[in-house]
């Protein structure tokens, strides 16, 4: 979301890419969801970025942030609906530990250490 922060900074660095190419290299955003931000705004996909306005980048960067959000919200519901659940997967979590096999026998022991410093 860096590359929204501000409509200088988002013109300046896509200047000769089209609003699709700019779009997509902002995380949560993929193919489908560019072309619905699309059709809400009633903007073509591929028109120039140096060619919108400010108020047109105002209304990409709401359905932007909005479609970021619930990319991050899906995220943390499901990680909790499996610590709720109690199943291998969401005990690594609660313990903090490495949820994807990775090896603890040597590695991943600093959040452990962390842990028994603060108590």
């Amino acid at each position: 979301m860096k590359s929204l922060q501000n409509f200088n900074t988002f013109a300046l660095g896509n200047k000769n890419k089209n609003v699709f190419s700019a779009l997509k290299s902002i995380h949560g955003l993929n193919l489908k969801k560019i072309n619905k931000i699309a059709l809400i705004i009633g903007v073509d996909a591929f028109e120039r970025v140096r060619s919108i306005n400010l108020e047109i980048f105002s209304l990409i960067k709401k359905q932007a942030i909005f479609f970021y959000n619930l990319e991050e919200n899906k995220i943390f519901n499901n990680i909790n609906k499996k610590k709720k659940l109690k199943n291998y997967v969401g005990m690594r979590h609660i313990l903090k530990l490495p949820v994807r096999g990775q090896r603890t026998h040597t590695n991943a022991k600093t959040p452990s250490k962390n842990i028994k410093r603060e108590l």
